[in-house]
């Protein structure tokens, strides 16, 4: 099956690069590049993000979010990053649903299903800049001693607590979209093993990207343009799940553990680069752009300019369809 898999990959990619030169008539971002530079481009990002994700079950935007926003803006990057998650964790799941814990899912769920009204009644509460710096020093602080004390790091905790990581991770998504960081704690805590930790973690992603990827098409955000990179990179999306796969099965419980740790102490340090950046951009440009504006108007200016120097918060790239 697996051979299967690689082989209609590889045949749809040629397939699809025959048509090439139609689908470079896309628009590029500020037209700094050729077109056929920034498909090509967009599409290694696309097979490189689809790679991590498929071998560690996350950190796909960690990847991808940084040059999309470059190549091609964010309102087209994320959009279009959220199909592809979509995607992955669909394939993923539909070949690996029996290691999926359905009982922590739907405990996760539920709990996070009631922490989303909390996190937007406080959205306009707690400055963004704030809660991002906070949670980016907590991952950061738990992936260092996970790096530097793994023995010590093995706690597990219990299966009811998914109720109180599910809350949170809620309440973070309904305020700043920041789902993934907690779930993934919460996957290292228990101990999951790295099949049960990359399956369970898709069965939580996939409804979760599925609701973004409707509300995109609701607000008209995904566009024939979208669409076209989407259909592009299919055949490089379904390699390098494929690829993963294989690279997850050949990873240790140990090398896989601190991958993991790794992939969250990068997510951390952006985190905190990002509200750092906002903050900073909030107070220079305040006194003089925005002296007598609603606070409203100055909190857009600034979150769209801190997402085209940074990555979007967490693992989920849907920061823009608010704008």
């Amino acid at each position: 099956m697996d051979a299967c898999l690689a082989r209609a990959s590889i045949l749809s990619y040629n397939s699809c690069m025959r048509s090439l030169p139609t689908a470079l008539a896309l628009p590029v971002k500020d037209n700094l590049m050729h077109p056929t530079v920034v498909t090509a481009s967009t599409l290694c990002v696309l097979f490189f993000s689809t790679l991590t994700r498929s071998t560690l079950g996350f950190g796909d935007a960690l990847v991808a979010m940084p040059f999309l926003a470059m190549l091609l803006g964010m309102q087209t990057a994320t959009p279009l990053v959220a199909l592809v998650s979509t995607l992955i964790s669909l394939m993923i799941l539909v070949r690996h649903w029996h290691d999926v814990d359905f009982r922590m899912t739907w405990r996760l769920m539920a709990a996070a299903a009631c922490g989303v009204p909390v996190g937007l009644y406080y959205l306009t509460r707690v400055p963004e800049p704030i809660a991002q710096m906070l949670l980016g020093l907590l991952l950061i602080g738990f992936s260092l001693y996970s790096l530097r004390r793994p023995s010590r790091s093995q706690i597990r905790v219990s299966r009811h607590t998914a109720y109180v990581f599910g809350f949170a991770a809620g309440a973070l998504g309904g305020a700043y979209n920041t789902v993934g960081p907690i779930l993934v704690m919460y996957g290292r805590l228990r101990g999951w093993p790295p099949e049960q930790f990359r399956a369970t973690l898709q069965s939580c992603f996939f409804p979760a990207y599925g609701s973004i990827v409707i509300g995109h098409s609701l607000a008209g955000l995904i566009t024939p343009q979208i669409l076209q990179y989407f259909v592009l990179s299919l055949p490089l999306v379904c390699l390098a799940i494929y690829l993963g796969g294989r690279l997850h099965t050949s990873i240790s419980q140990v090398h896989f553990t601190r991958y993991v740790n790794v992939v969250l102490l990068l997510i951390g340090i952006f985190m905190c680069i990002r509200a750092y950046t906002a903050h900073a951009h909030a107070h220079a440009h305040a006194p003089t752009q925005v002296p007598t504006q609603a606070p409203t108007q100055a909190k857009v200016h600034t979150a769209l300019w801190a997402m085209q120097l940074t990555i979007p918060s967490g693992l989920s790239a849907n920061r823009a369809e608010r704008f």
